[in-house]
């Protein structure tokens, strides 16, 4: 009996395997003698977006020594048609690490405008930031080691 199941499960196993493959196209000498098979991919959204290193601000700066190290660019970019890329900025007040109470408020700005927000469309658009800091709020603090950050969003939208 156990032999009769072996070979019957042998047998079925090897009529599996023996399956035809089916073309969704077939061609046959009762058919057209030529076909045609489409061919689709699709190329999803990409883009990579550099934002500027971490970038020290000497002490009474005003000018061009307050940009931020490297540029807000997009470096590589498939967007789909009708669509950008939109980097934002939130800064951090600098505080002083060892009495966080010590607060230096800072603005970003690209030249001489606040900046918020830029629009990308294209690979190689760029932006120089710098930092603002208002001249009475470098005399009113004391010294020590400020810190504070710029956090940068990036959105992929629609072209209104």
């Amino acid at each position: 009996m156990k032999k009769l199941a072996s070979f019957v499960l042998a047998l079925a196993m090897a009529a599996m395997c023996a399956a035809p493959a089916m073309a969704d196209n077939p061609i046959t000498q009762s058919t057209s003698q030529s076909g045609e098979t489409k061919v689709q991919f699709t190329i999803g959204p990409s883009y990579t977006v550099t934002i500027p290193a971490a970038t020290d601000i000497p002490f009474n700066s005003t000018g061009a020594d307050t940009n931020l190290k490297g540029t807000l660019r997009l470096d590589a970019a498939q967007l789909e048609l009708n669509h950008k890329i939109t980097v934002s900025a939130a800064v951090t007040p600098l505080h002083d690490s060892a009495k966080p109470a010590h607060t230096i408020p800072f603005t970003l700005r690209k030249g001489n405008a606040a900046f918020t927000s830029v629009e990308f469309t294209q690979a190689g658009q760029e932006v120089q930031l710098s930092v603002h800091i208002d001249p009475d709020d470098w005399k009113t603090v004391p010294a020590g080691k400020y810190e504070g950050s710029v956090t940068f969003t990036i959105s992929y939208e629609q072209i209104n």
